[in-house]
Parts: structure tokens; sequence; C-alpha cells
């Protein structure tokens, strides 16, 4: 039985990495979108990703960001996180 506390259909009998692969395809695939990146970036504004945290409320805010860009979007490579950050800032600066 899966630890997952939520259903993924078509994956009921899947290991827990291979539904956490499906987890991360739909995120992606949601946050792909337009109304996604909107969505998306509201989100970890509302979870002190962009800002200092003040509190401990904002703390765990922002931990709980971070486990939504690794764990849920699956972004565990730091060399990929870091090429994506810098792409961004040369099309800004462009």
């Amino acid at each position: 039985m899966s630890r997952h506390e939520y259903r993924i259909d078509g994956y009921e009998n899947s290991d827990n990495k291979e539904q956490m692969k499906a987890v991360q395809r739909a995120f992606r695939n949601v946050f792909s979108t337009p109304d996604g990146k909107i969505v998306l970036n509201v989100l970890l504004s509302d979870l002190r990703y962009y800002r200092p945290a003040e509190t401990e409320a904002d703390y765990a805010l922002c931990e709980y960001a971070k486990k939504l860009l690794r764990i849920r979007l699956g972004l565990e490579d730091t060399t990929a996180m870091t090429e994506s950050v810098l792409s961004a800032i040369n099309k800004e600066h462009k």
C-alpha cells in the first residue's frame, strides 16, 4: 500500500517512486501552462519564497515552498536549478 495520502489513477499498484514521478509530471504539466505559471508565482510568493522570513510561521512556509520545488516538481538537481536561474537572469538583462 502506498504511503501517499492522495490517489493517482492508474498508479494504484505502483511503488512510491513511480507514483512520485507521476505527481511530478502532473505538477510540471500544470505549472507549464500560462495560468499555471501565474499560480506557481503566487504560491511561491504566499509561501515567502521571494521575501525574507521574519517569523517562525514564515520559515515554515518557506520550507514548504522549497519542498514544493524539490519534491513536487522534482528539482533535486542543483546544477540544473542554477542553470535555470542564470538563464532567467540573462533573459531579463538582455
